[in-house]
């Protein structure tokens, strides 16, 4: 895979850094929402969302709310074409369903059209734009690299509109977040964080094909403290949106 053109600028036009926010709808990530919306430096040029932890039309429907509550209905909106692995139990994907009910929400209706928008058309877009205008993307996910590498692995010349990645994907040293209680032990395992769990053969592309830091920023967050690595070092436990947004 070609490297990132060194004559790429950092950011986009006034200096603010032009991102892609890849999720799958849980609470952390619209909290990440909001942040990333109100940080002046970064141009949010578009939100993906995974079909992972989540049920995808409602969590399209509170995305598109959140946006509109935000004022920031403008920010394109899609949903991933992305399948993994080993899905997330479907008791943990309620949480775009109970934030659907949030008052604040109330005032406003989804505007995402039926099918949605395609999170794979959104993507390929912004990074041939991102080539095109010498500004490189920022990709920040908190959920699996499926996404962005099922792109990829079909057009890997995309890598190079690719500044920097942050993926929320577990810490080092530390317990996995899988819970033997809702996932079949036999499947299971003590040290994988459910991001990578969803699909680890993206995990392993990505790690293979994005070997230099400045191509990979993986920058984890748990109790323990705050790690930045390098690709190859074995994932763990989960991360604090607040701290992946001031990665950025």
């Amino acid at each position: 895979m070609p490297d990132i053109s060194p004559g790429l600028n950092a950011t986009g036009a006034g200096g603010r850094k032009p991102v892609v926010f890849i999720h799958d709808a849980a609470t952390d990530d619209f909290v990440a929402t909001l942040l990333l919306v109100a940080m002046p430096m970064v141009d949010l040029k578009g939100i993906i969302i995974t079909n992972a932890d989540c049920v995808p039309e409602p969590a399209m429907a509170v995305a598109s709310r959140v946006q509109q509550f935000m004022k920031r209905p403008d920010i394109p909106l899609a949903l991933s074409g992305a399948r993994g692995w080993n899905p997330f139990p479907w008791p943990y994907r309620g949480d775009c369903v109970t934030l659907s009910a949030t008052p604040i929400l109330q005032p406003y209706r989804s505007t995402v059209p039926t099918p949605p928008p395609s999170g794979d058309d959104l993507l390929i877009g912004l990074l041939e734009e991102a080539i095109a205008s010498r500004q490189p993307l920022t990709v920040l996910l908190t959920t699996a690299f499926t996404p962005l590498t099922d792109i990829l692995s079909d057009r890997p010349e995309l890598a190079t509109g690719i500044g920097q990645m942050v993926w929320m994907g577990g810490a080092i040293d530390v317990p996995g977040n899988l819970d033997p209680a809702a996932t079949n032990p036999a499947v299971a395992n003590t040290h994988a964080e459910w991001n990578a769990f969803f699909d680890p053969f993206a995990v392993a592309y990505a790690l293979q094909n994005f070997p230099g830091h400045q191509r990979v920023s993986a920058r984890h967050h748990q109790q323990r403290g705050d790690h930045r690595i390098a690709p190859g070092h074995a994932e763990g436990a989960g991360t604090d949106p607040r701290l992946l947004a001031a990665c950025l």
